[in-house]
């Protein structure tokens, strides 16, 4: 994503294509009208569709797709708008501008600055693409108590958990893999944060159809649609516990990766509702904690 307080120029074509050939097959938004550090700038009486016709003259054959552009209303006086290209037919060559030399070039983004890539890095672009599975929430909870067995250290700790049945969909027929042991999930909310210290896969069993979802010791094995569920917890200093029990909504980030690609698969769940449970009267603790849940928004 790259933000622009103005519409980019012809000769920007470049750092398009730049950032294009080195998107790895994602989608590359741009928003127009909103520079850096989040200020809006007015935009003038620009038409997309005329906009795009110029810069897409600057590629040679085949630029990146157009695939979405909307405007989006800030407040009454003002607006910004969203682009979004794909990135999937590198790589993308450029012309150079006024017939200059070389007469075209094959840029790439590395870091904040655009230059030529790499051979290297062209046959990488020219590579099949992994085929990437897409995430989203079936059913989802977040919750913060006790820890689930007591032991010495049940007084010094309480627990977040999380657990979250999640679809897996696949763009193509294929066969692809997540490896565990790179995988991570982190909550938060507000300046709070934590890494998962204890996370595994388990794969729906409660139907004998045939799943395109396969847990395996190392992993999610992915060959077609299907659903796994991902479980999590944290075990933090009881303390801590007053700090988390408020929060009116939880955020948790899934990275999994993705083998073949050096860009992992990525996904943010939301959690709110939250309901408060009281200490049941079993408890053994000497300070008992009660039961906060969190429920996830699947909008």
């Amino acid at each position: 994503m790259e933000f622009k307080s103005d519409w980019p120029t012809q000769a920007k074509a470049r750092q398009l294509a730049a950032a294009a050939n080195g998107a790895g097959g994602h989608p590359i938004t741009y928003v127009i009208g909103c520079d850096d550090q989040g200020t809006i700038a007015p935009l003038g009486d620009v038409d997309p569709a005329d906009w795009w016709q110029a810069m897409e003259a600057r590629f040679d054959e085949v630029a990146p797709e157009l695939a979405l552009h909307l405007r989006v209303q800030v407040d009454d006086d003002s607006h910004v708008i969203a682009l979004v290209f794909h990135s999937d037919r590198a790589p993308y060559v450029v012309t150079s501008e006024a017939g200059g030399s070389p007469e075209r070039e094959i840029p790439i983004r590395a870091s904040t600055r655009t230059r030529s890539a790499h051979r290297r890095e062209i046959l990488q672009m020219l590579l099949p693409q992994v085929a990437r599975p897409t995430i989203s929430v079936v059913t989802g909870s977040f919750g913060a108590g006790e820890v689930d067995s007591y032991g010495s250290d049940s007084e010094e700790f309480f627990e977040l958990r999380f657990t979250s049945q999640l679809y897996f969909d696949l763009p193509r027929n294929e066969r692809v893999f997540l490896p565990s042991h790179q995988s991570s999930v982190a909550a938060s909310s507000g300046p709070l944060t934590t890494r998962g210290t204890r996370f595994y896969f388990d794969q729906d069993n409660r139907s004998g159809l045939e799943r395109g979802v396969h847990y395996r010791n190392d992993g999610l094995e992915l060959h077609g649609p299907g659903v796994a569920y991902l479980r999590a917890s944290w075990k933090l200093p009881r303390e801590e516990f007053d700090a988390w029990a408020p929060r009116e909504t939880i955020g948790v980030s899934i990275e999994l990766p993705l083998s073949g690609s050096a860009v992992p698969v990525k996904s943010v769940l939301s959690f709110g509702g939250r309901t408060v449970t009281p200490v049941p009267n079993y408890n053994a603790s000497k300070n008992p904690l009660p039961t906060v849940s969190w429920t996830a928004d699947r909008n």
